[in-house]
């Protein structure tokens, strides 16, 4: 009777995927993000013309982007992480739209100025940590000069984390711990879903040859792609605290009272 090679590999992948959409799940579910708004050091302004204006430009140009791609691929690019972050990521930009409009249209509140959508936050945590590590691992051991590039591929691994920069800079998010759950949950769900579709739909096709289970070291680099994600979330977290450091420092008028009330007691 044939054996097969790759089951201990299958066993201790899916093992590994298991326990970190279990671990995830139960985080998200013991500790949900809710719906509400929570404090942070950067004052927004909802009326901030060139931000909006910014963020619809680029939402259109992605939507534009990923409609070509994905229909001159016949849907076939969404097998890849790549489109999996840059869908995501047009998918930021259109609640982002949705959120600043929202809280421009509105009698201006401290809520509004001091106080950041924590959904919305939460989204764009995971869409900063997954976008750097896609750019670092194409930029680092994919791209080949000898290759002609298309240029959807300089959309989806530059010019976007160019856009998503200057977003970070200038809108109200500063990473928040509580995002390391999604951040590594994504690429698990993605992983699952190659998985899946390596078995079914896409007939024996890995998105990405480094994931196929005939390597020897296919679980280290499962394992390793969690690790890289956690890695990068680390960075957007040192970002944030650069961020706040100069260009934050206003606080809630109520956060201060009650800082000057705990002082006094």
């Amino acid at each position: 009777m044939a054996t097969n090679p790759n089951l201990w590999k299958e066993i201790l992948c899916g093992a590994l995927l298991g326990i970190v959409g279990v671990a995830c799940m139960y985080r998200i579910v013991a500790y949900p993000v809710e719906p509400g708004r929570h404090n942070v050091q950067i004052a927004f302004n909802p009326s901030n013309v060139w931000l909006l204006s910014f963020r619809c430009a680029t939402f259109v140009f992605f939507v534009v982007v990923w409609i070509l791609q994905v229909q001159s691929s016949n849907w076939f690019e969404l097998v890849y992480y790549t489109y999996w972050n840059f869908t995501l990521q047009t998918i930021y930009f259109g609640a982002a739209i949705v959120d600043q409009v929202r809280r421009w249209s509105r009698p201006p509140t401290l809520t509004d100025r001091y106080y950041a959508n924590r959904p919305l936050n939460t989204l764009f945590d995971v869409v900063f940590a997954s976008l750097i590590l896609v750019a670092l691992v194409y930029w680092i051991f994919i791209f080949n000069t000898a290759k002609h590039i298309e240029w959807p591929t300089y959309v989806v691994h530059l010019v976007n984390v160019v856009l998503v920069v200057v977003e970070f800079a200038f809108n109200e998010h500063l990473a928040q711990r509580t995002s390391l759950k999604y951040v590594v949950l994504w690429p698990a769900i993605f992983a699952s879903v190659a998985w899946i579709g390596h078995a079914t739909y896409t007939r024996g096709f890995w998105p990405y040859s480094i994931m196929s289970l005939d390597n020897p070291y296919a679980p280290l680099v499962w394992l390793g792609i969690g690790v890289a994600h956690v890695v990068c979330f680390g960075f957007v977290l040192l970002l944030s605290y650069f961020k706040a450091r100069w260009v934050g420092g206003e606080q809630p008028p109520r956060l201060l009272a009650r800082q000057d009330m705990h002082l006094h007691a």
